[in-house]
């Protein structure tokens, strides 16, 4: 610990993640680990409440800050077990690591959801589904309540942040609760 802390607490930049390039050209952005472990602290424990006994699979690959943040980052921090699947996440592959693994928490995006929520097939009840990386419409948000019996809890977040900034309270239509 005594060689590590010096890096958790400095200024010094650790890793970056690249912008998607949808506000301009795609550029990397710097973090150190105290961006890291807030974001960890604040949204991972605090938020989610991800804790050692959760099975997380997000379908944002690890070099998304999406899916770095919840899939290496939350399950570092949290002692968490996480589904890391290099394939494309296409609703059938998708469906069927749901159904193998039994995620507590899944991770996606919006059009992820849109394309799952026209399954007929019974979904696991004990699943926290968090949607980020683009607006939930409420028309998606609907239906997967209506097939799943599953609240989708709604984040915004940014690459530049690395971290989900705002929530929407599990269930509510808008994003609008800061992370604190």
């Amino acid at each position: 610990l005594s060689l590590i802390l010096p890096i958790l607490v400095s200024p010094w930049m650790v890793f970056s993640c690249w912008t998607s390039g949808t506000t301009g050209h795609s550029h990397p952005v710097a973090h150190n680990a105290f961006s890291a472990i807030t974001q960890c602290q604040a949204v991972g424990e605090a938020t989610l409440n991800i804790s050692s006994t959760d099975r997380i699979y997000s379908t944002a690959k690890l070099y998304f800050a999406y899916g770095l943040i919840v899939s290496l980052f939350d399950v570092m921090w949290t002692g968490a077990c996480a589904y890391l699947d290099s394939g494309l996440s296409l609703p059938v592959r998708v469906r069927r690591i749901i159904d193998r693994f039994q995620p507590t928490k899944f991770f996606s995006v919006p059009i992820i959801y849109s394309q799952l929520s026209l399954s007929e097939t019974p979904w696991p009840q004990n699943m926290t589904c968090v949607s980020s990386g683009d607006r939930l419409p409420e028309q998606v948000r609907n239906r997967w309540l209506s097939v799943t019996g599953q609240k989708i809890h709604n984040c915004l977040g940014t690459t530049e942040g690395l971290t989900s900034f705002c929530f929407n309270r599990l269930g509510d239509g808008a994003i609008g609760t800061p992370v604190q």
